[in-house]
């Protein structure tokens, strides 16, 4: 945004003073809607982010409210826009104060609106000093808090809050959306999410570049639209045969673990894979066969313990080599006989595969690297952290950036789950996947999701395609069985149900809005 900012206004001619009174504007706005009486409080940095909220005060006074304005910092120390912007606040009979404490606290206590406009986007580290002990009394405001670009104290490009931070119950936020307003725990403290048309040139916007470069590499992301995911479906043409449609081979389960290769064998022929084979422990066959009637079972050699044996490799070898695609991981348990077997087919496998779960943890960052295997990883943050030797805390600071660097490492896909899910793909550009709920947070989701990535990956997707696309099918999958049995009890049975009306949409199009944009913002203008 740094970047649209300055073409704008140094390649297109915008003033910048424009640009700051259409944002100021903006914030105004959604205070008016939110207000729950005439006092109005604004909490004002040194820099462009404070100009905004004199606007954003200006604008308030003259809808009738009283509103004081509380400067941390100098004005003698404002420049540019936010000096004349605090100078015409003030002409126009603002009040304005110097920020103290105490007195601060108790107009944000009775104010009936109070505007976060500290920092924004230049907020980096923990708030210190009175920036920290303002915010703190924005947490504690009698009437609703809106943030000026994002809250104080989130880091907008990753959504990290190294210490104490402004939890506003809406951003209004400008030009285009901030990663560290969609990532948590950022998200936590933004509340609704408003993106404000501030009269950047469409020119300036589509200039920018997805590819990673600049000190901050990758930092821009896509946000798909259903329509950028309708034409990354494979086509179905009327003469499709199910050899056509995809061979999918699924190498899961261990003892106790049955469900997790029937969800994904299941999820895999929901998807449009034509045919779907699942190698597992002998011992589960009769279990699998009777749930997933569907698919074909390739009983396998089994350990004493029920996990699958090394012995099973020729055999899976030949399975793999008919195979479109394959899918390794899901409940197969992580014991050593097992790591050793998927050591052994992984040497030689040559169609794209999914790796998740347990896949994971047996192959681990040096086998995936060294193999460079082709296709789609599945990692949630805990075995992300696992992979790279850090923690699941480390992860979630800086969601794009390991999302990022697993790929550049394997060469392969990779969907980092959670909210938002990060796709990112070696020489792409990294996605933000809009669609899902708090409902996946439940066994087996993730196998459901390993399903509608390998039937795309068997039915010719690329990996980087697969990925995406997946992701949004499962999640809205997930949004679509919520409105049927709401988020808490959502298992991943009703979402595997849900996957045919999900593609369905996606397909023919939801009609107005976009579901997945609809579950992130209040407003786009």
């Amino acid at each position: 945004m740094r970047d649209v900012d300055r073409r704008a206004v140094d390649g297109f001619g915008v003033p910048s003073s424009v640009l700051m009174d259409r944002a100021g504007a903006a914030a105004a706005a959604v205070a008016l809607e939110l207000a729950e009486g005439g006092r109005a409080v604004v909490a004002a940095g040194p820099g462009n982010n404070g100009g905004d909220g004199f606007v954003a005060a200006r604008y308030l006074s003259d809808a009738g409210f009283d509103v004081a304005v509380y400067l941390l910092g100098r004005a003698g120390r404002l420049k540019g826009d936010a000096a004349a912007n605090c100078k015409l606040f003030v002409n126009c009979g603002g009040r304005l104060e110097e920020y103290e404490r105490r007195r601060f606290g108790r107009d944000v206590a009775r104010a009936g609106v109070a505007l976060d406009a500290m920092l924004g986007t230049g907020s980096r580290g923990g708030l210190t000093g009175a920036f920290a002990e303002a915010a703190t009394a924005l947490c504690r405001a009698g009437g609703p808090v809106v943030a000026v670009d994002v809250p104080s104290g989130v880091d907008a490009a990753t959504g990290a809050v190294p210490g104490e931070a402004v939890v506003a119950d809406a951003t209004v936020t400008f030009g285009l959306p901030k990663i560290g307003l969609l990532q948590y725990p950022g998200r936590g403290y933004a509340g609704e999410v408003h993106v404000a048309d501030v009269g950047y040139p469409g020119a300036a916007v589509d200039e920018l570049t997805f590819e990673p470069s600049g000190e901050a590499p990758g930092y821009v992301a896509r946000i798909p639209a259903v329509d950028e995911v309708a034409v990354l479906l494979p086509p179905r043409p009327l003469n499709l045969h199910k050899g056509a449609a995809g061979r999918a081979y699924i190498l899961a389960g261990s003892r106790g673990m049955s469900g997790a290769a029937a969800l994904a064998a299941q999820a895999c022929l929901r998807a449009g894979a034509g045919l779907v084979e699942v190698g597992l422990p002998a011992e589960l066959d009769v279990i699998f066969s009777a749930a997933t009637l569907e698919c074909l079972s390739h009983p396998l050699p089994e350990t004493p313990e029920g996990a699958l044996a090394a012995e099973a490799a020729p055999a899976v070898a030949e399975k793999l080599a008919a195979a479109d695609a394959a899918a390794i991981g899901p409940g197969l348990g992580r014991a050593e006989a097992t790591g050793d077997l998927l050591s052994e087919v992984t040497r030689r496998v040559k169609c794209p595969v999914v790796v998740d779960a347990d896949g994971l943890f047996l192959l681990g960052l040096d086998g995936l690297t060294r193999r460079r295997l082709r296709g789609v990883l599945t990692p949630h943050p805990g075995e992300m952290a696992q992979l790279f030797g850090v923690s699941a805390g480390d992860v979630q600071r800086d969601r794009p950036r390991w999302a990022r660097e697993l790929a550049e490492q394997t060469g392969m896909a990779v969907i980092l789950k959670g909210y938002l899910s990060v796709i990112a793909a070696p020489g792409e550009e990294t996605w933000l996947n809009p669609t899902g709920n708090p409902g996946l947070a439940s066994g087996g989701s993730g196998d459901v999701l390993t399903g509608v990535v390998l039937a795309l990956l068997a039915g010719g997707s690329s990996p980087a395609a697969a990925a995406r696309a997946g992701a949004y099918v499962h999640g809205l999958a997930a949004d679509v069985a919520a409105e049927a049995s709401g988020e808490r009890s959502l298992v991943a049975g009703d979402v595997l149900e849900a996957l045919p009306a999900a593609i369905k949409v996606i397909e023919e199009g939801p009609g107005e809005g976009d579901p997945g944009w609809d579950n992130l913002f209040a407003s786009y203008g």
